[in-house]
């Protein structure tokens, strides 16, 4: 499912179940990755806040006609779950929460998961920006890594989300693991009403794996965990159950196995694989392909055909989606013909790769391999078809429709040897944690909407930046001033903070020369990014200057709309944008204090001791291909200051541009240059600046703003040398975008 721009009411009705306040996340929907889940749990946390279900500490309650919820159940503390929790917290809702986790700590299934690997954005290959590592997501971010790895940056995300929400919050959050009897059932005349009874150990939120105790803070040692057992109301309940247990066999997907491992006892040993999912297409890899790691093999096979998977990209959009054309097997077959050089290529290397000590049957419940491609059957990602094409190509695999089980008998194929990755029984928590009326309301959607009533969209539907302040979008004008220096912020990849650190640092230290060292100077530069389908000007370091005060330390990572404020002037106009010589302080932030320029909104207003400011858009060569197109914008650089006779006259910006070019060029180069793990990727989703000043405001540079600032004509804004992004981040892989 991936329906953009609802409502927060539209979407909302996609996870309620109707008549109750329970809320399914995720169980029915076909993306199970782990950044799908975490995207539909803040759509759901979006939705709840925008809709005033729960109320934040900050919101006006003088217009409710009934106190919203104040005791919220999660069950279930997995990715999903344990997402939406953290959530609630950024959004400093009003509500006392419970997470409820059948087994004995959080994110249980991929605890320890050494064999998968996992990687935020890999199933979109090869989509521009399908390779950048960073799931960039407001809350629980992470990083590709091994599935073990990415529990430990999850929960100390969490732990952080916990220990800032702890300090301020008068309001409880309490874990029960090992809850091996949850039962959720209506009460009340109109069975309105829910009530939850359980059997669980009471743990530490912020581990997961103490003892809870209240007194710990103070010294008194935690006592040994015991079961209780409790039976109390809530107001809300969310089902974060998961997708069920694996069908078929004792092995599941995450527990650690020797599948991509040589064998030992220098045998050849046959396997049949069954399945028609990507677990089973991704245990096929392993056992076939030498050294295979999920995170390198693309860019080990496709490393420099640019031209090859140019054209699988545009199959790709043929066929996925909703769209999706027939006959994706004979696409591939003559993608294979029309870039043959190219095609040999990547066969040769994989067919080098083949393992020779393992055979496999892939064994299908469809009678042509290539019916796996169709998109009736299809459960299989894009690049996993690609991949596993290449290997049928190779003669890496025997598919076949006999059967599992009399492959098995047929091949003498021991049990241990058999694969079998059949999916989920994914009503089997519901009903199990369900009353039979609770149950019944949601099978009796489901079958009335042909099993469509639960689908939830994984693409974000919330704005840059929400999940940075408490309370509604609406609510973020009524926050003190004080608490918007380091508000809204996203991922901001570390070496791209590190890389403009050291431009502005520079910056800052040629500007020192004349400037009163009492006066605060300060100097950033923004990134222009996309989050939650919005593009943002995002402040890429601290700033650095002259008598700089604390509030300037705490910047980096915040998101600024592209209309606002000086910057926003800059991206529109696509000028420089600097303040008059000798402009009265008093209009000057009279003029940035207007609703026109929507700070308040935003960010902090502007000091009224700021004499001088100027903004200078990076901007990217204009696509030829466009009719009259503007250039898309990569940056802008932002400098003020206090002092009294501070200007930066055309001299000055001519230099400050050659600067900038120059740190461009550089990074452009650098970028073509292999950097061990350290790459300049595109993106999941570009930046597309490409926008006409009057597709928001007719004239941004209106007769108010000529009073205190100036659009400088003389003096050409830094262009860069082809398209740029500034997204400098770590990576395993190999790269394969420009």
């Amino acid at each position: 499912m991936s329906v953009k721009n609802s409502t927060s009411k539209e979407l909302l009705a996609r996870y309620k179940v109707p008549g109750h306040q329970i809320y399914v996340l995720g169980t029915f929907d076909a993306g199970v990755t782990v950044l799908d889940q975490q995207a539909r749990a803040l759509n759901l946390i979006w939705s709840l806040v925008e809709e005033r279900t729960v109320l934040s500490r900050v919101a006006p309650r003088k217009d409710l006609a009934k106190p919203r919820a104040e005791r919220i159940a999660i069950i279930g503390g997995g990715f999903a779950g344990l997402t939406a929790a953290a959530g609630l917290l950024r959004k400093d809702v009003e509500a006392d929460i419970t997470i409820f986790e059948q087994r004995d700590t959080l994110l249980p299934l991929q605890q320890g998961s050494d064999s998968r690997w996992l990687h935020p954005h890999i199933y979109d290959w090869p989509a521009v920006g399908s390779l950048s590592g960073a799931a960039l997501l407001p809350v629980l971010n992470w990083t590709a890594a091994r599935a073990s790895d990415v529990v430990v940056q999850i929960l100390g995300e969490w732990k952080k989300a916990y220990h800032d929400w702890h300090e301020q919050s008068k309001r409880k959050l309490r874990l029960y693991c090992n809850a091996r009897h949850v039962q959720v059932h209506e009460i009340g005349s109109d069975r309105d009403g829910l009530r939850i009874e359980w059997v669980g150990e009471q743990r530490d939120p912020q581990d997961g794996i103490a003892a809870y105790a209240p007194d710990a803070r103070h010294g008194v040692p935690r006592h040994q965990s015991v079961n209780t057992g409790s039976s109390e109301s809530f107001d809300i309940v969310i089902l974060a159950v998961g997708f069920g247990t694996e069908r078929d066999t004792p092995q599941s997907y995450w527990r650690n196995e020797t599948y991509a491992q040589p064998s030992l006892d220098s045998q050849r040993h046959t396997f049949v694989v069954s399945g028609q999912g990507d677990g089973a297409m991704m245990d096929l890899l392993r056992l076939r392909v030498s050294q295979f790691r999920q995170d390198r093999i693309l860019g080990e096979l496709f490393s420099g055909e640019r031209a090859l998977i140019d054209e699988l990209r545009r199959v790709q959009s043929e066929h996925t989606g909703p769209d999706a054309k027939q006959g994706l097997f004979d696409a591939l077959e003559t993608v294979s013909s029309s870039h043959r050089v190219a095609f040999e290529a990547v066969r040769a290397r994989m067919s080098q790769r083949l393992r020779r000590d393992t055979e496999v049957i892939l064994s299908l419940q469809v009678k042509k391999f290539s019916e796996l491609f169709d998109p009736a059957t299809r459960r299989i990602s894009f690049q996993n078809r690609v991949l596993v094409y290449l290997l049928y190509k190779c003669g890496g695999f025997f598919p076949s429709s006999r059967g599992t089980d009399c492959l098995e008998k047929e091949n003498e194929v021991s049990e241990e040897r058999v694969v079998r990755r059949h999916g989920t029984r994914r009503d089997e928590v519901l009903k199990s944690v369900l009353s039979p009326h609770l149950y019944d309301v949601i099978e009796q959607m489901q079958a009335k909407h042909d099993g469509g009533y639960f689908l939830q969209p994984h693409i974000p539907n919330w704005t840059g930046g929400y999940f940075g302040f408490p309370g509604r979008a609406d609510d973020a004008k009524r926050l003190p001033e004080g608490t918007k220096s380091a508000w809204k912020k996203e991922y901001l990849p570390g070496p791209t903070a590190l890389m403009a650190t050291a431009f502005c640092a520079s910056l800052a230290g040629a500007l020192r020369h004349g400037h009163n060292p009492s006066r605060r100077l300060r100097v950033t530069l923004h990134r222009v990014a996309s989050f939650g389908g919005q593009e943002v000007l995002q402040q890429a370091c601290n700033y650095q200057g002259v008598a700089l005060e604390r509030k300037d330390e705490s910047g980096i990572g915040r998101t600024f709309p592209i209309h606002m404020g000086t910057i926003g002037l800059a991206f529109y106009t696509r000028r420089v944008i600097r303040s008059l010589p000798s402009v009265d302080p008093g209009k000057l932030h009279a003029y940035m204090s207007s609703p026109s320029r929507r700070l308040r909104e935003s960010t902090r207003l502007m000091s009224t001791k700021v004499r001088f400011v100027i903004a200078i858009p990076i901007l990217e060569p204009t696509d030829p291909g466009l009719h009259s197109p503007p250039s898309a914008v990569a940056g802008v650089i932002y400098i003020d200051s206090e002092a009294d006779d501070f200007f930066i006259d055309d001299g000055s910006l001519k230099g400050i541009v050659w600067m900038a070019k120059g740190f461009l060029d550089g990074l452009q180069a650098l970028g073509k240059t292999p950097l061990e793990r350290l790459s300049n990727l595109a993106p999941p989703v570009r930046s597309s600046s490409q926008v006409e000043t009057s597709s928001i405001e007719r004239d941004p540079f209106d007769a108010a703003a000529r009073e205190v600032l100036e659009e400088v004509g003389t003096v050409e804004p830094p262009v860069t040398a082809g398209p740029f992004q500034l997204n400098f981040d770590y990576s395993e892989f190999v790269v394969q975008e420009d």
